[in-house]
C-alpha cells in the first residue's frame, strides 16, 4: 500500500502460519522497492529476525 495516497502496489496470498504477513512483507519488498526506498510498516513487524531480514536484503 502506497502510504500518501492509498494506492494498492502488489497484494499476495498464502497460508496462515503465524509468520506469513511477514514472510509476504518481505517477498513483497523485495520486488517493489528501489534503492534509497523508504519503509513503514505496522508494529507488530519490530521483531529481530524481521528486522535482520530487512536489513540484510538492504545491503
Amino acid at each position: 500500500m502506497e502510504n500518501r495516497k492509498g494506492l494498492v502496489v502488489d497484494v499476495s496470498v498464502s497460508a496462515a502460519t503465524g509468520m506469513a504477513e511477514r514472510e509476504e512483507s518481505l517477498k513483497l519488498l523485495q520486488s517493489n522497492t528501489k534503492s534509497g526506498a523508504t519503509v513503514g510498516e505496522d508494529r507488530g513487524y519490530d521483531v529481530d529476525t524481521d528486522y535482520q531480514a530487512l536489513t540484510h536484503g538492504a545491503q
